[in-house]
């Protein structure tokens, strides 16, 4: 069990990692992508008629704030704004008209026919506070929000892309989760984690034929148990009738699979087999059939002289 939660650790800061490399086009999309951070995972404490924001950033690991540092320098260079943010620190302070400035625009949301900034919230979310399950594991995708707002439209944006999610809520936090292989690979591109996306394919499919081959197997055995049954009842037939277990008196057909049913030598294990000893070899249905007349007639014959 603690294995299992380790690897799905790690598979989720190697996608969190691989989520922060990703370029954004505009200074917008890294502002909104900050939105999602704030959203999935900063503690913010704001008090606007104090004109004071507090910025959680350390909990991510360090790779995470190093992005939110870079997207807040993004920001303030954007706006023209002067403000030298400390590299080493966990939480943030803002104070002033750049706290109330900072903490409307992280709050805004954006429009659900805007699919880059819809991809750079996700990605923010999942950078904040998103976990993903190794996919060689139970298949599990979230994103989490103190605010049900932000998960109503990342929900309506995956079903733009037909991947289906549900929200849930746990305590003070609502949760957006999905459950289908498919559809995190999905999500995964959709974060622009193309490398994870990758291997989480290339996982489902290796599972996908190692299930098809499991399946394969176990009917093969299945039909292999089921035809060995029959043939010892059907020797069990033979022997009732005649002890020596050659049925001299029976037509030719009859008496060929009487024969290499009793053959424990070159034993056969499936109604295949059965037919290709005939000579000439018959097909499956043909093994059957001849297999049906043989013992219904041995049925018939103890029967008889019961």
């Amino acid at each position: 069990m603690a294995d299992a939660k380790n690897k799905e650790a790690t598979f989720s800061v190697k996608v969190r990692d691989e989520a922060c490399e990703f370029i954004c086009d505009s200074g917008i999309m890294y502002v909104q992508e900050l939105a999602g951070f704030v959203y999935g995972c900063i503690c913010m404490n704001a008090d606007l008629e104090k004109q004071e924001l507090s910025l959680k950033i350390g909990k991510r690991g360090q790779v995470a704030k190093e992005r939110v540092l870079s997207n807040l320098q993004v920001y303030f260079d954007e706006n023209g704004i002067a403000c030298d943010l400390d590299q080493t620190a966990s939480i943030l302070n803002f104070e002033g008209v750049l706290a109330e400035l900072l903490y409307t625009e992280l709050i805004q949301l954006p429009q659900q026919r805007e699919d880059d900034m819809c991809r750079a919230l996700l990605r923010g979310l999942f950078i904040g506070g998103g976990t993903i399950s190794s996919p060689d594991n139970q298949h599990y995708f979230d994103v989490s929000s103190p605010e049900k707002a932000p998960l109503v439209l990342v929900q309506k944006f995956l079903d733009n892309y037909d991947i289906k999610s549900n929200i849930i809520q746990r305590k003070n936090r609502f949760v957006l989760y999905v459950k289908s292989g498919d559809s995190i690979a999905d999500i995964l591109k959709l974060m622009g984690t193309t490398r994870a996306a990758m291997y989480y394919e290339e996982v489902l499919c290796t599972s996908i034929a190692s299930n098809l081959s499991n399946r394969a197997y176990n009917c093969y055995s299945a039909n292999v148990n089921k035809f060995i049954t029959r043939k010892l009842r059907v020797q069990e037939l033979i022997l009732e009738v005649d002890p020596s277990g050659k049925l001299g008196w029976a037509p030719e057909e009859i008496r060929s699979i009487a024969e290499t049913i009793m053959d424990e030598q070159n034993g056969v294990f499936s109604l295949t087999e059965l037919g290709s000893r005939m000579n000439p070899p018959i097909g499956k249905s043909g093994a059957a059939h001849r297999l049906d007349r043989l013992e219904r007639l041995l049925e018939e014959i103890i029967a008889r002289y019961k």
